[in-house]
């Protein structure tokens, strides 16, 4: 693919996100939000935290089928969400790209923290 042709592509996919109202990519931009606020002082609602990652992990199919979480409520997700908002991770909310090199091991970290969460739980 060149460069015109990505660019393009991501152009496209944009306007798609912004043309259609309540369309599900626009999932990620609530979960992304939501999780902001919580890293922000005081105590966050992790219920509803809970809530929004689970709309957003089923507007993406993760609760179809075979999936061992669709059989459980939202709050399947609260050791998650907590580990998530733990302190050590708050360098990886909003990381850009130019810095993921640097903080690979932490995300490698957080990644075995949530499979061994939802390891427990399959």
């Amino acid at each position: 693919m060149s460069q015109e042709e990505l660019i393009k592509s991501a152009y496209d996919f944009y306007e798609e996100l912004k043309s259609v109202e309540n369309g599900r990519y626009l999932s990620w931009e609530y979960c992304y939000y939501i999780f902001s606020q919580a890293r922000k002082p005081g105590m966050p609602d992790i219920e509803l935290l809970c809530l929004h990652l689970s709309f957003y992990l089923a507007s993406w199919g993760m609760y179809r089928g075979s999936s061992f979480i669709l059989q459980r409520d939202y709050l399947v997700h609260k050791a998650a969400v907590e580990t998530i908002l733990k302190k050590k991770y708050n360098r990886l909310h909003g990381c850009e790209v130019d810095t993921l090199n640097e903080n690979l091991c932490l995300l490698f970290a957080l990644s075995e923290e949530l499979n061994g969460i939802y390891g427990d739980i399959r």
